[in-house]
């Protein structure tokens, strides 16, 4: 039985890569692991998750479709259950920014010590390539999909040399505006992209005038303002550079 990936889980699995073992943190009924396996992408791969429910569905998946010698499940906090060096790559999507920012500062020694990465944050997107480029690690690639209403970005990363850490160095090409919106994406010219930061634009227009036109405390409205128009001067710089 070929496992069905959504376009979204397509895009994250897309830039996992090839390799020896998998770590899919969070796995919910562990498709992601299973298709990896299936595909030839990953020898092996360890399902990953908090709560017994999911955990228990993906156990049983994994016996139906055969994978049971090549797939384990764990109950985890995170990445606290998977060994260092057990894994060449690991996967954490799905999540809030802040929850994967915390998941990482947690182990992460154990995510330096992996080939390769890939985080699919749900929010505070900008903050988590802040905290990773901060801590050492470097961007390799980026992709975006739309898929259910909803915009999901996404990146793949690796732990830079110890030696680049220590004398300061951090990647180049990042500024605000990369930042938050995605050097890579920025830099492919990501169609979906364009369409969530023109989205972006109108919503954050909206916004601004009907505040404007408020009766509300003058300090607020003047401080709730300029966060808004900064925003929105943000996704018209990413938007110049797309359209240039």
């Amino acid at each position: 039985m070929e496992i069905k990936l959504s376009e979204r889980m397509e895009a994250v699995l897309g830039l996992a890569g090839k390799g020896r073992c998998i770590a899919d943190i969070g796995c919910d009924h562990a498709l992601l692991s299973m298709a990896a396996v299936q595909r030839g992408l990953y020898d092996g791969a360890l399902a990953m998750d908090l709560r017994e429910g999911p955990l228990e569905a993906a156990k049983k998946n994994i016996l139906e479709t055969g994978f049971s010698d090549r797939i384990e499940c764990r109950l985890s906090d995170g990445a606290d259950g998977l060994n260092e060096n057990e894994c060449d790559a690991a996967i954490v999507a799905g999540m809030g920014g802040h929850l994967i920012i915390n998941i990482v500062k947690k182990n992460i020694g154990k995510f330096r010590a992996l080939d390769r990465f890939v985080l699919q944050p749900q929010s505070d997107v900008g903050a988590v390539r802040r905290f990773l480029i901060d801590e050492g690690f470097e961007i390799t690639d980026e992709d975006m999909v739309f898929e259910d209403g909803k915009y999901y970005p996404m990146m793949s990363l690796t732990y830079r040399m110890e030696d680049s850490l220590n004398n300061g160095l951090k990647p180049e090409g990042y500024d605000d505006v990369t930042y938050e919106f995605g050097k890579y994406l920025i830099a492919k010219k990501n169609p979906v992209l364009m369409d969530y930061l023109e989205y972006r634009e109108g919503i954050l227009a909206g916004v601004i005038a009907n505040i404007e036109q408020a009766d509300m405390d003058a300090d607020r409205k003047s401080e709730r303002l300029g966060e808004l128009n900064r925003e929105l001067d943000l996704v018209r710089r990413g938007l110049c550079i797309l359209k240039n």
